[in-house]
């Protein structure tokens, strides 16, 4: 049979004053410790998950801005080279202007000068034609005769050059 002995008995009452003891003295704080840096763990993976969230929506909102802004650049070149050609074709049109202006004036000149030639070349045949009219008719006409023969040839030499 089983023998209790007083040894035994204070034996296992030392064992169970060690074990609380033990307990109280080691598996409590440890206990305690270990919950802490547990809980200390969990805040900081759940730090570290926060912060990588604010990461990613930062990490958005700059590729969104990127892509805003490759979008502006490109319409400001699009803009830009509109605005250039707009500007070519504004200057080519005025050169054209400018030179069919130039062209005009030069032909109103020319005809000024065939008109001007056509008239000095009206008084010279005039001019000629009176004085050997002058010659021919000056004993046979008086000055009123002499006057209408001058004006009925310069009419006839005007209607010529028309």
């Amino acid at each position: 049979m089983i023998d209790i002995s007083f040894t035994m008995i204070l034996q296992w009452i030392n064992f169970l004053v060690l074990l609380g003891l033990l307990y109280k003295l080691l598996f409590r704080p440890v206990t305690k410790f270990l919950d802490e840096r547990r809980k200390e763990i969990s805040e900081s993976i759940n730090e570290a998950k926060n912060e990588h969230e604010e990461a990613q929506k930062i990490r958005e909102k700059v590729q969104a801005k990127l892509s805003h802004i490759d979008a502006e650049r490109a319409q400001l070149i699009s803009q830009t080279m509109d605005e250039a050609q707009k500007e070519r074709e504004l200057l080519i049109k005025k050169a054209k202007s400018e030179a069919n202006l130039i062209l005009a004036r030069a032909e109103e000149e020319r005809e000024l000068e065939i008109e001007q030639a056509k008239k000095n070349l009206l008084e010279e045949m005039v001019l000629v034609s009176m004085e050997a009219s002058g010659k021919v008719v000056s004993e046979a006409m008086d000055e009123k005769k002499h006057r209408q023969a001058i004006s009925e040839t310069l009419e006839f030499l005007e209607s010529q050059n028309e």
